[in-house]
């Protein structure tokens, strides 16, 4: 009966040892797949996080793509530099004054414009006013303004500078 019971206590260590190897390979194993599963979950997270993200820049550049038109529409492409010295003699002639373009300049990221106008006080300043209310982005660089001799008529001299675009 001796035997017996050594060999039932040999068997039951056996066995005991057999689910504790079991036990820690299922242990070691779950926790494995555990961190599969949090590096996938991680992963997931993320490419949602940038879904969402370019959603909503796509979404903030349909909301904002009129007045980003506007906006574009304020600097002056290199092909348009004609149409606004088209636009300039517009206004002189509208207002009785006489303008002559002196000189264009290309700055790079804006274009300067040096202009002669001849007219009365009241249109040169009136053109003045209108030249830097255009719907662009003109900054009155500087204005110079003398009285003729014996005359109503003042000579002005307006330097404009006018942002562009890239090319």
């Amino acid at each position: 009966m001796r035997n017996y019971t050594n060999i039932i206590f040999i068997a039951s260590i056996i066995c005991t040892l057999a689910i504790g190897s079991l036990y820690i390979w299922l242990l070691l194993n779950v926790n494995d797949n555990l961190q599969r599963v949090n590096s996938i979950t991680i992963e997931v997270a993320e490419s949602e996080t940038k879904n969402n993200h370019a959603y909503v820049l796509k979404s903030l550049l349909d909301r904002t793509e009129n007045n980003r038109n506007k906006l574009q529409a304020l600097f002056v492409e290199p092909l348009e530099v004609a149409d606004l010295l088209q636009t300039l003699e517009s206004l002189s002639k509208n207002i009785g004054t006489s303008v002559e373009v002196k000189s264009i300049r290309d700055n790079g990221d804006s274009v300067s414009i040096t202009t002669s106008v001849v007219g009365t006080f009241a249109q040169l300043i009136h053109f003045t006013r209108l030249t830097s209310t255009m719907p662009r982005a003109v900054f009155i660089e500087s204005l110079h303004l003398n009285k003729q001799k014996g005359s109503k008529l003042w000579n002005g001299r307006v330097e404009l500078i006018i942002l562009k675009t890239s090319s």
